[in-house]
């Protein structure tokens, strides 16, 4: 997906206080275009300082939809000096999952993780080592892998055309041990990513001001609601429990973003400025200080808010 601003050193206000001036996010209100991630590589956008390119390599006797033989090949970039991971999986979490780790110093490898000890997580047999073009370095600032995958391989999580659910992981340091941060999010293959006709309009030191929802990326990534699988998370913002975007362990440790104005096309809103990670429990002890309470016997439960406080649908005005 294009890849929206970061703001940091927030300041949380109320909704009705108006932006002085408005720096519209690079995501928002653009000519977008859709690129064919068999054609060339797609970005994603994994964490704060945590990126992904991905490319599908359709062999010339199959077609994308078919794609038998077809491998993908990943970069991922990591701002600092760590082992890094991409995960496969059926269900979002760790256990059961496959996974290609890069350990810069040893090299990539794919891993079965058959629990969330270190011990358990093993490096499968050299008959299934069957990556490509693999590398691991650290470059001074970026911790940088790459490998091709076949997508579809014997006992092992498939890589389908259509909808993955990948986990991303990164340690807090070279050697392999418990990861300093991780999670799930949700990849369709089968639609290409987004990437803008303009130059962006915002530069890094601009400060900037947006009203808008506050969200959680991991509801963002799954595309729905966590406690609300049915409604899609881009397009009703104003359904989003607080008890959703705020007491939920994986919506905290996801990050937030503010969303920016729905465009009518789509009926979806655009991903205006995601916000720094160590922003994050300012974001969660003002969404709890605002929200109710007190609704449906206390269903946020870290909301201290009384029942004229909102349960669904933060707006607020953040500048950073």
């Amino acid at each position: 997906a294009l890849a929206s601003p970061v703001i940091g050193s927030i300041e949380i206000l109320d909704s009705t206080v108006e932006c002085e001036t408005y720096i519209e996010p690079p995501t928002c209100g653009r000519s977008v275009e859709s690129v064919d991630c068999s054609a060339q590589f797609c970005d994603a956008v994994l964490a704060d300082g945590y990126t992904m390119k991905y490319k599908i390599n359709v062999p010339p006797d199959t077609s994308k939809e078919e794609c038998a033989g077809c491998t993908m090949s990943v970069e991922m970039y990591y701002d600092g000096d760590a082992w890094i991971a991409l995960g496969f999986s059926t269900d979002g979490q760790m256990v059961g999952s496959d996974a290609v780790i890069g350990i810069p110093g040893s090299g990539v490898s794919k891993y079965v993780m058959a629990g969330k000890t270190v011990s358990q997580v093993t490096e499968m047999p050299e008959s299934q080592q069957t990556l490509t073009d693999s590398s691991v370095e650290f470059d001074g600032q970026q911790t940088v892998m790459k490998f091709t995958k076949i997508m579809d391989e014997p006992d092992e999580v498939p890589i389908v055309v259509g909808d993955n659910m990948f986990l991303w992981a990164y340690g807090s340091s070279p050697t392999l041990g418990y990861h300093a941060g991780r999670d799930s999010f949700a990849l369709d293959l089968s639609i290409g990513s987004e990437t803008s006709g303009m130059d962006d309009a915002v530069s890094v030191g601009d400060e900037v001001c947006i009203t808008g929802y506050m969200m959680d990326q991991f509801c963002i990534n799954r595309g729905t609601f966590l406690d609300d699988p049915g409604t899609e998370t881009l397009k009703f913002p104003e359904k989003h429990s607080f008890h959703c975007l705020l007491d939920v362990p994986v919506c905290q440790q996801g990050g937030y973003t503010v969303l920016g104005p729905k465009n009518e096309d789509t009926g979806e809103h655009c991903i205006g400025y995601r916000i720094h990670s160590d922003d994050s429990k300012k974001v969660v002890e003002t969404g709890f200080a605002l929200g109710n309470g007190v609704a449906d016997n206390g269903y946020c439960s870290g909301c201290t808010g009384d029942d004229s406080a909102p349960s669904f649908g933060w707006v607020a005005t953040v500048k950073g």
